[in-house]
């Protein structure tokens, strides 16, 4: 018994050439190349993944032999933010204390003022006082 095949089923089978002597792949071909090429770009991957693991592990180690590392910084960093907070407390205690400091000697000054003005009203009673004692009958 012969079996019969036309041109087009020899062509989807790429058995023979496309009229015109250009090969096109079928849809099962160019699905088994394309996966090909997608195992391919999935080996590439995980070959650059281990080695970004490697330098990962390589990293790590480094910044555990530093003293200079992040959370050493880190921990620098708090210990210097503590001390600043230390030291705005107690520059507001200073200021505070020298806006006391003002207060009292303005009103220091305030009080020897109005005594030197007393002292003076009372020297030019004591001089006005005097002159007719002084200039005569």
């Amino acid at each position: 018994m012969k079996q019969m095949f036309t041109l087009s089923t020899l062509e989807e089978c790429e058995c023979v050439m496309r009229r015109g002597g250009a090969k096109s792949q079928s849809l099962v071909s160019e699905l088994i190349s394309s996966q090909e090429k997608s195992n391919a770009e999935i080996e590439r991957l995980i070959g650059l993944l281990a080695q970004k693991e490697v330098e990962i592990v390589r990293l790590k180690a480094h910044q555990v032999e530093e003293p200079g590392t992040v959370s050493a910084l880190q921990e620098e960093n708090a210990a210097l933010t503590g001390l600043l907070a230390q030291k705005d407390a107690e520059l507001a205690r200073l200021r505070a204390r020298q806006a006391e400091e003002t207060e009292s000697l303005r009103a220091k000054v305030k009080d020897l003022t109005n005594k030197l003005l007393r002292a003076h009203e009372n020297f030019n009673d004591r001089i006005s006082a005097l002159l007719p004692k002084l200039s005569g009958p």
